[in-house]
């Protein structure tokens, strides 16, 4: 068990992260929903930069935070956004569209943080305000893939569950959508028993790789 300094450090060095890792992939999923045609979120001021307009208490901050102060692998999700499916052309097509919107934000957001991560490597980060930038900068990396790939995950609800939707044939894909109330239920089994992490660890791994190794780093 980390002791409460410990704790307290790691919070630290992961908050910024997982705000902005949260924040960016609810915004950009509501531009793309504004785009096509849903006014759903911005009449809820989900269009901002405001993080307090995205942050769930429990997905932004406790889970994430208790996951974190624990050492156990991260998840979490922003407040949920409103989307009528019935403001788009093409709901099914228009849904995915900005499911991998938001998704591909992650990377670009993960791809920054890995940047970042080279120019503090470039400053020696051994010592003072380099060292925290350089935990902070594997934080973002870390934080932005596993979202990104928590989100993939082909269940009602997330992204990749509406990927599965858009490509159903339409009497199919009313019935999966209809089982996305038993979806959170499975999550907390997968969680519990720690298959979650084992479904999600080796492509989290191969992924982290690939991206660090874009800019030269082991």
């Amino acid at each position: 068990m980390p002791s409460a300094l410990e704790m307290v450090q790691t919070l630290a060095v992961w908050a910024l992260p997982v705000l902005f890792a949260f924040t960016g992939h609810a915004m950009v999923m509501a531009h793309m929903a504004w785009r096509l045609g849903d006014r759903s979120a911005e009449m809820r001021e989900r269009l901002s930069l405001n993080p307090l307009n995205h942050a769930d208490p429990i997905g932004t901050v406790l889970v994430p935070g208790v996951l974190i102060a624990l050492g156990g692998f991260v998840i979490g999700w922003p407040k949920a956004l409103p989307l009528d499916p019935r403001a788009f052309a093409h709901p099914r097509k228009a849904l995915a569209t900005v499911s991998v919107a938001a998704l591909a934000s992650n990377l670009a957001m993960a791809l920054a943080w890995a940047l970042l991560l080279k120019v503090a490597l470039g400053q020696g980060a051994e010592e003072g305000l380099w060292v925290g930038v350089k935990m902070m900068a594997l934080a973002g990396v870390s934080i932005n893939l596993i979202f990104m790939l928590f989100g993939l995950l082909p269940l009602p609800g997330f992204a990749g569950g509406h990927i599965v939707g858009a490509i159903l044939p339409p009497a199919q894909a009313a019935r999966w959508y209809a089982s996305q109330n038993l979806v959170f239920i499975g999550l907390i089994v997968l969680m519990a028993t720690g298959i979650l992490g084992a479904v999600l660890g080796p492509p989290f791994a191969a992924l982290r790789a690939l991206v660090l190794g874009v800019f030269g780093i082991a």
